[in-house]
């Protein structure tokens, strides 16, 4: 665990969500939780791209305070981090395949966006 004694945010999780896990946009999901799993409310994160840059925050949802989601509106590749301490950068959350949205002839398993999960590491 090397990555664990430079950072205080790591990567745990970085996969494709898709048509069929239930989102109909393209969306970049984000879950932050502590070093026991346990989802932590208002953690700044931070998501970049192509001549864009915007902060936004944990907490939407009362039933996952650890939840966030953010819109992939532009074409290209996005990068997010933790904008807290040192964090790992989940890079290349691109949107080349990505469907531009499900619809009842898009194939479940096609590809609408991502899941990103960080975990504290100190």
């Amino acid at each position: 665990m090397v990555a664990a004694g430079r950072f205080d945010w790591l990567v745990v999780t970085r996969r494709p969500i898709t048509c069929g896990e239930g989102t109909e946009t393209r969306l970049l999901v984000v879950r932050v939780e502590d070093r026991q799993g346990v989802p932590l409310p208002g953690i700044p994160l931070r998501v970049t791209w192509p001549g864009g840059e915007e902060r936004f925050f944990t907490g939407l949802h009362a039933d996952d305070p650890g939840y966030a989601d953010f819109a992939l509106t532009q074409e290209g590749r996005y990068a997010l981090q933790v904008d807290q301490g040192r964090s790992e950068i989940a890079l290349d959350l691109t949107t080349a395949q990505l469907a531009a949205q499900c619809t009842d002839d898009v194939e479940p398993d096609r590809p609408i966006g991502w899941f990103v999960r960080f975990r504290r590491a100190r």
